[in-house]
Order: structure tokens, then sequence, then C-alpha cells
């Protein structure tokens, strides 16, 4: 039977680890580069475990350099950003699905919040990809982010068992339909436990963690291990992290509206680097390609008639 990691929490906390060396043609679209895009919070808000209190907030532009990793297989892999070409994919409001893609695959995941080598929050987040785990940056909007976080780190909870605190911690996600205006969430998935996923964490930045999560800010994405459907466009996403006595208000909080936007595998703007994604047929909406395909039949059946209409009426002037 393996051994729980949690009994190491109370050292990794207190000392800091020393880092080695598709949608229809009615669908409202938003532009894939747009640059306008607002955020419906414009905070972050970071909140006591134990009591649900404000401890600090701030701007959700805060970490706009910091980069985001997960575990897979046990390994790090870095989300990849616009230091190598990609856009910056992260929101805290919104998840943007291109109207050519099919809908990636989703797992829960444990966010965590690393700065100079400790970890100083939790939040809940969605893992979002294609295959055995690429594309995990797909544009603008693509790798949501809580915008209520619970602090680790302050004195508020110096003293608590951090252990039992942690290991009882557990998800749940809900949906509704904002664009049918409905007010009610309906559970998806309810109360799945967080733990292993924390002990990987812990294991894997224990052992061999990337040596730049020493210096700065970073996020840890460890996903939860059960594979969901994607919530599809027009529904609004609901994703807490709390204890197992839930409390009145909520905890950990990540919710986001999927939206739909612009095709990516005819855009003259999207980078080059995602053309591997958007010309990957694999991952191509083929009902999109299908609409597309009558539809420039149709305007070209439309051309044609048009110039045998104008060509029949000249001749008949003649």
């Amino acid at each position: 039977m393996k051994q729980s990691a949690l009994w190491i929490l109370p050292l990794f906390f207190i000392y800091t680890f020393i880092m080695p060396n598709y949608a229809q043609q009615t669908i409202e679209t938003e532009p894939l580069n747009s640059a306008n895009q607002q955020d419906d919070y414009d905070k972050i808000t970071m909140l006591n475990p134990l009591d649900e209190t404000e401890i600090e907030f701030v701007p959700t532009t805060a970490f706009g350099s910091a980069t985001t990793w997960t575990i897979m297989k046990n390994q790090f892999q870095i989300i990849p950003d616009k230091s190598v070409g990609f856009v910056d994919p992260t929101s805290v409001s919104v998840l943007w699905q291109a109207v050519d893609l099919q809908y990636p695959s989703l797992r829960l995941a444990l966010g965590l919040h690393i700065r100079n080598g400790q970890i100083q929050h939790l939040f809940p987040t969605m893992d979002l990809f294609y295959g055995d785990g690429d594309h995990r940056n797909r544009g603008l909007n693509t790798v949501p982010r809580a915008h209520t976080w619970l602090s680790i780190s302050s004195k508020e909870i110096a003293s608590v068992d951090v252990v039992s605190l942690l290991s009882s911690f557990q998800m749940t996600m809900a949906t509704r339909n904002f664009k049918k205006g409905e007010t009610q969430w309906t559970i998806q998935v309810n109360s799945i436990a967080v733990k292993e996923a924390l002990e990987t964490a812990i294991y894997a930045l224990a052992e061999d963690p990337p040596s730049i999560f020493g210096q700065g800010s970073h996020f840890l994405h460890v996903p939860l291990n059960e594979v969901l459907d994607c919530p599809k466009v027009g529904q609004e996403v609901r994703i807490e992290l709390h204890g197992p006595q839930k409390m009145e208000h909520s905890t950990g909080v990540l919710q986001i509206k999927v939206q739909a936007t612009q095709a990516g595998s005819k855009s003259e703007h999207i980078p080059k680097v995602y053309e591997p994604l958007f010309q990957n047929p694999k991952y191509q909406r083929k009902e999109y390609f299908a609409f597309q395909k009558k539809k420039e039949s149709r305007i070209q059946k439309e051309k044609e008639d048009s110039s045998r209409r104008v060509k029949e009426r000249k001749e008949a002037e003649l």
C-alpha cells in the first residue's frame, strides 16, 4: 500500500525547499486574436480557508509573466506561452472554443501558486488538452484560472494542522446555460477528493522540480484522474475547492463562460506555432468543414447563376 506523502507537509510549508540546479453558423463568435476581451473579474481574491475571510487581493494582470506547468506521467511539462511564439492563454472569466476544432478533453485539476520555492495558494482549475496531453495552449482564453484562491502560507493559518486541512479538500463542478438565462446550477461532478493530486505535487516538488521554480511566481496544475466531457459553448462552469463541511460561501472558485471564437484553420492572423493544431484533421470539427464546403458550393452556384442570367439578358437585348 502506497504511503501517504502528506506527512511531509508541515516541513514543506515551514521551510523553503531548495531548487536543484463548434459552433454552427448562427453562433456568435469572438475575434480569434482579440485584445479587447474584458474579464468579468478584475481581481484575484485570496481567502483564509478556515473561515473564508479575505486576506488580500491582486489584479488579474499581476501574474501575466508567470509560467504555467502541469504534471504528465510524473514529468513537469510547461504550457507554452508568448516566450516561444504563443499567446498568453490564461483567463479568469471565459473559455474560448474555436468553431473549427473539436472540444478538448477535460480533467479537473488542483492548481498551485508557487512563489520563490514555496506553495502560497491552492485553487481549482481545468486541464484541457488533445490526444495524450497536447495543445493545452489553443490561443487566447484557453487556460482557465480561478478568481478565488485559498491562502495556505499566511500567518492566519500558521498554527493549523495543515495535513488534516488539505487532505480533506474536495472539488465540485456545476454548469448552467447562460445563453438561455439559466440561474440554477446543475452538479456535474460532486466532491472529488484532491488528496492524491496534492500528494503527486508534493512528491514531484520535493524530488526534482524545475530550477526556475526557485525564483518568482509560477503555477502548477495537477490533473485529477477522471477524464470528463468538456462543457459546450453557451454553458457557464463553476468549479469549487472546499473542505468536507462545505460552508455557506464557496472557497476556491473558478467560474468561466464557454464562448465560440472564430476558426483558426484559415486565419491570417494566428501565429504559425498554432498550425500543428488547427491544420491537424484529427482535431478538426468535421461538421464545421462540411458546412463550409456546402456554403462555398452554394456561393459558387449563385455566382454562376448570376453570370448566366446577365449573359442571357445581354443576349436578349441584342
